[in-house]
């Protein structure tokens, strides 16, 4: 099944059974068209950024299709990207556990990153990776604060995807507000 095929399956059940969900999907989608195209290339002609709501929903998409088996499935590992970013709920018990020891050093540090740097899966993935290593932590030490962080639960799809489909700007506001409530 396609990418659009598999969307266009899950906007008939949502709409039927969870229209709440299909609402914010297909607000997304709407707002992901609008950016199609030609309208973010740079007068240079540069490619569109990676961050574009077009190219964040064609992710969220593509990552919640390969990780259901159900449609309900697919609310669930969608829902983070679904939230306007104030409206996040960040998790007590989640928050606690994160934060402690080296979670908020963690979290500063992943923010001054990906204010500055590429969000894209790779990118991420691996700033996750190297600073374990270099800080001589364990990947889930880093990766729980983070995840956290951007999407309020201690449970998520992976992180490089989980930023990328965000975007920069909601990823940072998202961290800004856990940071502030930690």
């Amino acid at each position: 099944m396609s990418d659009e095929s598999f969307y266009k399956e899950l906007m008939l059940w949502a709409r039927e059974w969870e229209p709440g969900f299909g609402e914010k999907l297909a607000g997304l989608k709407a707002h992901g068209s609008e950016t199609r195209g030609d309208p973010h290339r740079s007068e240079t002609g540069a490619t569109p950024r990676p961050e574009t709501a077009a190219n964040r929903m064609d992710a969220l998409v593509k990552m919640a299709k390969s990780r259901c088996k159900t449609l309900r499935d697919a609310m669930k590992v969608m829902a983070f990207a679904l939230v306007e970013d104030e409206a996040v709920e960040f998790d007590a018990a989640a928050m606690v556990k994160a934060m402690a020891g080296n979670g908020r050093g963690v979290l500063e540090d992943f923010k001054a990153f990906i204010a500055g740097g590429d969000v894209d899966v790779a990118a991420v993935d691996g700033w996750i990776k190297s600073y374990a290593e270099s800080k001589g932590l364990k990947m889930g030490d880093v990766a729980q604060p983070i995840r956290v962080g951007v999407t309020g639960s201690n449970v998520s799809p992976p992180l490089g995807e989980v930023v990328a489909v965000l975007g920069r700007e909601s990823a940072v506001r998202r961290v800004e507000r856990c940071l502030a409530k930690a």
